[in-house]
Parts: C-alpha cells; structure tokens; sequence
C-alpha cells in the first residue's frame, strides 16, 4: 500500500483526520480492496511522517465505522462491506470526527423532554 500509493493528507483540521479521510477513499475507491492488510502503524507514520499516535487515532475511527478490522497479531485488515452495513452510519463533525450528543440522541431510539418544575419554598 505505502510505495505504489501516494497518501495526500493536506488541508485544513486535525492531522489524524485527514490521514483517516485518504484512508476512507482508498477503501472507497478501491484503491485498497477487502482484506488487504494495511502497513504496521509505525511505517504508515514515516511514510506520511506524522507521529504514530496520529495514524493510530485515524485507524481506530476506522476500525469503529467499519472500515478497517485489527486481528491480534496479525495486523489490520480492510473490512469488507459486510462488516460496514452491519454498523450504522456515524454522522461526524467534520473537522474532529467526532459525534455529538445531540446526533447521538437522535439516532438513538431516545427522545428527550423537559418539564419546568416550580420550586417551593419550605
């Protein structure tokens, strides 16, 4: 995956952000199929030379949408479609990938109300 594909990760927002967004289109584009097995986290770092603490964030928002499967002691692996329809989509703030409690509550079977209680005095 490292030397035939070039990983472009420039623009604005968090580094591991944009390194989890190229990783998302390789897999969505094809460019990276089912089951191939992604570079140990340390060399994907030198390669796009960011800190390895950076390629594993990206990596774990992948693993958690289903884009990517880690297999102890064998590596990560590009999940196959299967394995992404059975999660439902995340709808993440663009610049931190991160999910707000409004959109979580929404997508949650919850719904929420308040009541003004008045206070009494003792």
């Amino acid at each position: 995956m490292l030397p035939g594909w070039g990983i472009d990760i420039k623009g604005a927002g968090p580094l591991y952000h944009r390194l989890r967004l190229a990783l998302e289109k390789a897999i969505l584009s094809g460019k990276l199929k089912e089951g191939d097995v992604l570079y140990p986290e340390r060399d994907l770092a030198e390669h796009v030379r960011v800190s390895r603490v950076t390629v594993r964030k990206a990596i774990d928002h992948l693993v958690q949408e289903g884009f990517l499967v880690r297999r102890r002691g064998s590596g990560t692996f590009v999940a196959g479609s299967a394995v992404r329809a059975d999660r439902p989509p995340l709808c993440a703030n663009s610049l931190t990938g991160d999910i707000s409690f409004v959109d979580r509550t929404r997508k949650s079977s919850a719904s929420g109300a308040a009541r003004l209680i008045p206070h009494q005095r003792r």
